[in-house]
């Protein structure tokens, strides 16, 4: 595993929040389809051209051909301009304050297939398979993967003293996110000293973009002198935050005081509770029902496993498994998930309304529980981590 400078295209700054955008799962389908048939330099048309075109299947030749023809249409305006190869240091900034900066580098996809860049979520191979047809048709990725690790404090010094400089792209976007861009040319020397200090990391870890990963890895797969695009952050720079679990069925009648039994009965520690996220701590489960709120304590595990360690996989086998029959909350119709950022009045106006009939809220995974996940070679249970920053499609583009 090596890492690389890179050759880039970014929109300029004026048309920035044209062009790019939140992907699909990030952003509600009908805002996307709407930008990308409202906006014509909207970079949706490039990765989603059947919201222009309801037609078009996904994966068929026409699909991908519809891809470049988009593709070339944007890069033949003067709406976009190329960096010279090189690294990129990021900032994104939230309303809140809340912000995010890390270095985008090339990294070699042969650190995927030893181990060094390590995954914690399976893949679905169809879907692979998509993603390095679109590389294929392209040549090109508009979204760095997102992959983390303790960085040299070398590495982290020179990104603040970038901050110090004016961006080359400085905007903000539709959900009031500020994202900034700062390049750095090979010919500064301040580039090879970056990527000198990081050829130090025996491993890192994928923390959001499995698949573009996986894919890379093919597409690049006997090609050791390029790399694809990741943003880099050290690990305290990484927000993980947590899935509710909703279980959605109107034939369930179970009452409060009936499932409190039933969980007391199995061995667990439950106690009536505030709705609030201070009620929260590892080891416990919100348990959210129509009549009120009870506190979980789940039973510890006595192993190793850092699968089994996890709240998340203890809720699934201690409450949804024995006391609702959900074997695989992934494949189960009765199930769904939320972003933990979900606010729970949210959630209790979907139990009051008897739109759903349960949520269990979890702490967050640590990234420490990530790493001991990936680090034992183990897959973390579906919708395990929500984690931020997420990169917008469009806002650099590197060219292979």
């Amino acid at each position: 595993m090596k890492f690389f400078s890179f050759r880039s295209v970014i929109p300029k700054q004026e048309v920035a929040h044209r062009v790019t955008s939140l992907g699909s799962g990030k952003l509600p389908l009908k805002w996307l389809q709407n930008k990308a048939q409202e906006e014509p330099l909207s970079y949706m048309r490039i990765v989603k051209p059947q919201y222009l075109d309801a037609r078009l299947e996904q994966g068929s030749d026409e699909f991908y051909q519809a891809c470049v023809a988009n593709f070339q249409s944007l890069m033949q305006t003067d709406v976009m301009l190329e960096l010279p190869e090189g690294l990129c240091y990021y900032k994104q900034i939230k309303p809140d304050g809340e912000h995010y900066e890390g270095w985008i580098v090339g990294v070699t996809a042969d650190g995927y297939r030893n181990g060094r860049i390590v995954r914690h979520e399976n893949t679905i191979k169809a879907k692979e398979n998509r993603l390095v047809r679109y590389l294929e048709s392209l040549n090109s990725m508009a979204e760095p993967v997102l992959l983390t690790q303790t960085l040299p404090s070398r590495v982290v010094e020179l990104g603040k003293a970038m901050l110090q400089s004016s961006p080359d792209l400085d905007y903000e976007d539709a959900q009031g996110l500020r994202h900034q861009l700062y390049a750095l040319p090979c010919e500064d020397a301040r580039c090879s000293e970056v990527l000198n200090h990081l050829q130090g990391l025996q491993k890192i870890y994928i923390a959001d973009g499995h698949h573009r990963v996986a894919a890379c890895s093919t597409y690049l797969e006997g090609q050791t002198d390029t790399g694809f695009m990741a943003l880099l952050l050290d690990g305290q720079e990484l927000a993980i935050k947590s899935f509710h679990r909703i279980f959605s069925d109107s034939s369930w009648t179970m009452r409060l005081d009936e499932l409190t039994k039933a969980l007391e009965l199995s061995g667990l520690k439950v106690q009536a509770c505030q709705e609030n996220d201070e009620e929260l701590r590892h080891g416990r489960c919100l348990v959210m029902h129509k009549e009120g709120t009870i506190c979980v304590d789940l039973l510890k595990p006595s192993g190793e496993n850092a699968v089994e360690n996890l709240d998340v996989y203890q809720a699934e086998k201690q409450i949804l498994e024995p006391l609702l029959g959900v074997v695989d909350s992934s494949s189960d119709e009765r199930m769904s998930f939320l972003r933990g950022d979900t606010q729970l009045e949210d959630l209790r106006e979907q139990l009051n309304q008897e739109s759903i009939q349960l949520a269990l809220v979890l702490a967050p995974c640590t990234l420490d529980e990530v790493k001991k996940v990936g680090d034992q070679g183990l897959i973390m249970p579906p919708k395990s981590t929500w984690i931020e920053p997420k990169m917008q499609t469009g806002m650099i583009t590197q060219l292979f």
